[in-house]
């Protein structure tokens, strides 16, 4: 399977990049923010994909569901993460799930989530 192009989308993105920073915009695969890093952030993981399936040739293209979680200081910055991935994202994919607004359990920030499913040609 194809690497699903998030990070090149989003940190090419002026929304995302007011939001994020730059060098480095603060977009990390999951598990690879930096602790006590810069808020807000935002980290990207694999949930589930598969190859497209044909009967008469081998598949040219992957479908893969990622889960986007921001994390913030403040209800509004995670709001402001929210929506700027959410447009620059809605021009590649489509997004199939909004999560709850809630505190983060394990480092007490804002936290929002939400999926998307994105075709990956091969």
């Amino acid at each position: 399977m194809q690497t699903v192009p998030i990070f090149p989308i989003v940190a090419a993105d002026a929304g995302v990049r007011a939001v994020f920073g730059e060098s480095p915009t603060r977009v990390f695969p999951f598990s690879q923010a930096p602790a006590g890093g810069a808020k807000p952030y935002a980290t990207w993981q694999l949930i589930t994909g598969e190859p497209e399936s044909y009967l008469a040739d081998a598949p040219d293209i992957d479908s893969a569901t990622i889960q986007l979680d921001i994390y913030a200081d403040s209800v509004d910055e995670c709001r402001a993460g929210l929506v700027a991935l959410r447009d620059v994202i809605e021009r590649h994919a489509v997004i199939t799930r909004w999560g709850d607004e809630d505190i983060d359990g394990e480092t007490g920030l804002q936290h929002r989530s939400f999926d998307v499913d994105w075709w990956v040609p091969r």
